[in-house]
């Protein structure tokens, strides 16, 4: 008996053509296996080859990249991205942004499915285009919205450890999109997600403490979440903080801090601070008393929507 040298096929020793491939080359068993561990130690080192190449055509575009030189950046990720899956991703942020090319969101979203495709035949997973996608369904870009697909993309990235989509899963048991309302859950992932850093999900922690959401109020704990995510430069849970010292919720009364929370929330153009602050100047809190500067907060936070601003200002009689 001989063997075929190009697939293994065990042949009569009389065969002039291998019966499975066609090959005319023949040896012996030890000369095919020898043949087939050199084809294989010559393909790891080509793929390998392969991918360092991918990873240095990646590098190069990620520096273009921060240079803001998109143009020149995409056709380098699209070189990379026929083996290395983080171009796949890159050029969904690309197409998701309109970084050098048109906002087009079929495309991004077809990127990032690609992407976890890629990621699932290396026996990976990659938490941001799972997250994407999550993102993608919940709000439908490039495709309808589908909470229940949010949710599938969104648990399968926070099981990544990616803070923000175990924030996003919270939300979308807090708020029965895509499953049923569970409160419980939804404060468990909050809770994973804050303690991974997630500003949003202390805000949201915060919330829930305050008004009772699925659980009982408790104005000390939402006071310390609040806190933890405003010291973190979150704006909302400034404001949170802010208004709380002011009327000594779940803390001691405090009017400087609160003032002091309440202009650095002020500072970043947020409306609820805004109007919050113009009632300290009005009523002398934390602040020397200053009408006019009281009436000038209102406004402009009236200006910007904020209802409690206009029914302070037609409460003081002032044309908006």
């Amino acid at each position: 008996m001989k063997y075929c040298l190009a697939c293994g096929t065990e042949c009569v020793d009389t065969a002039k053509f291998c019966p499975q491939c066609g090959s005319q080359n023949f040896g012996t068993k030890e000369e095919y296996t020898a043949a087939y561990e050199k084809s294989v130690q010559e393909e790891i080192e080509a793929l390998a080859k392969s991918w360092t190449a991918a990873e240095d055509t990646f590098a190069q575009a990620e520096q273009l990249y921060a240079a803001h030189d998109y143009l020149n950046a995409i056709p380098l990720y699209e070189q990379a991205a026929i083996i290395y899956t983080p171009a796949l991703t890159r050029l969904g942020e690309l197409y998701e942004h309109g970084y050098g090319v048109p906002v087009d969101y079929e495309k991004a979203r077809a990127y990032y499915e690609q992407a976890v495709a890629a990621a699932a035949q290396e026996q990976k997973k990659d938490a941001i285009p799972l997250f994407k996608l999550g993102y993608f369904y919940a709000n439908g870009l490039g495709t309808s919205e589908d909470y229940t697909m949010s949710m599938k993309y969104y648990l399968e990235a926070a099981e990544l450890g990616n803070a923000a989509a175990m924030t996003n899963v919270g939300f979308l048991y807090e708020t029965g999109r895509g499953v049923p309302v569970n409160y419980p859950e939804a404060h468990r992932w909050y809770e994973k997600a804050a303690a991974a850093g997630d500003v949003v999900a202390m805000r949201n922690l915060g919330a829930a403490c305050f008004n009772g959401t699925g659980i009982q109020k408790d104005y000390a704990n939402a006071f310390g979440h609040f806190q933890n995510g405003a010291v973190r430069g979150d704006t909302a849970c400034m404001e949170m903080l802010g208004t709380m010292y002011l009327l000594g919720q779940g803390c001691k009364q405090d009017l400087p801090l609160a003032v002091q929370w309440l202009q650095r929330a002020a500072d970043r153009g947020y409306p609820n601070a805004i109007s919050n602050l113009g009632v300290c100047y009005l009523n002398g809190q934390g602040v020397a008393a200053d009408r006019e500067k009281a009436i000038a907060l209102f406004r402009r936070a009236a200006s910007m929507g904020y209802a409690p601003a206009k029914d302070a200002l037609r409460q003081l009689g002032i044309n908006q």
